[in-house]
């Protein structure tokens, strides 16, 4: 049987099985029904992609050696089982790559040649693909909503640590930490704890994952870990990082500093 066909007919028999499984859980992440919700996912794009069922070769993820904006699509990617080419350019070779990204920037997916950019729109790809989504377009706009309000937050942090003049540096550091940082951080734990340890929907969403993936980033930039004195957050800090395909990321990925 060439690897094609097979693809093909492990579709159909875990397409079968969560058709007729009477343990299906709304998207808790670890159990036995949401690895088959994923297998599903992963099964779909091959077979759909060409006859050369080769994934590893289709997927494609290029960013620096380092998390950063990158880790919540590695965080994606890994809950989905997907394989890919984890591409991280030094910066000393930087200039060399420039041009051949779409918007001169860095992460870019490239799924079957495609490239595509902006980590935010690749996550939500990725959401979409793993079923981490609502069951419509208001529930997807509470998501959505929620995902765009932590990056507002991760642009912030940013401004304060990028930020070469020390005066005006200093001063944006008292900010966040006296208003910025708490504001955010204390609407976002009201929300999680509403949610069950969860950003939004009462479950697991994609959201949850994008994140957990950034806090080791904005943690850095910081100095200061985000959810430390945010129980409902630190609770979905542990629910993502109890996946087991992303627990064994984390034990295996390169180590770096953010």
């Amino acid at each position: 049987m060439d690897r094609y066909t097979f693809v093909k007919q492990k579709k159909t028999q875990i397409v079968d099985v969560l058709q007729t499984s009477k343990n299906m859980c709304d998207n808790c992440g670890s159990c036995e029904a949401c690895d088959l919700k994923r297998s599903h996912k992963s099964i779909n794009i091959l077979a759909n992609s060409d006859e050369t069922g080769d994934l590893h070769h289709k997927w494609k993820l290029t960013y620096f050696p380092f998390k950063a904006l990158a880790e919540p699509i590695r965080f994606l990617l890994h809950y989905c089982e997907i394989q890919f080419d984890d591409i991280r350019i030094p910066r000393s070779e930087w200039d060399g790559h420039k041009e051949s990204m779409p918007f001169g920037q860095v992460p870019v997916l490239e799924v079957n040649g495609l490239q595509m950019n902006q980590s935010l729109a690749i996550c939500r790809f990725l959401g979409k693909h793993a079923n981490l989504t609502g069951a419509n377009d208001l529930e997807d706009l509470e998501i959505d909503a929620l995902a765009d309000t932590i990056n507002d937050l991760r642009i912030k942090i940013a401004q304060y640590h990028y930020e070469t003049n020390s005066e005006i540096k200093e001063s944006r550091k008292a900010t966040l930490d006296k208003e910025t940082v708490p504001f955010y951080l204390n609407r976002l734990d009201k929300i999680a704890g509403k949610n069950g340890g969860h950003l939004a929907l009462g479950k697991l969403t994609w959201v949850d994952i994008y994140f957990v993936g950034l806090l080791d980033y904005m943690g850095y930039m910081l100095g200061k870990s985000l959810t430390e004195d945010c129980p409902n957050l630190k609770i979905v800090e542990n629910n993502v990082l109890a996946i087991a395909s992303i627990k064994k990321w984390i034990e295996e990925r390169p180590a770096t500093d953010f």
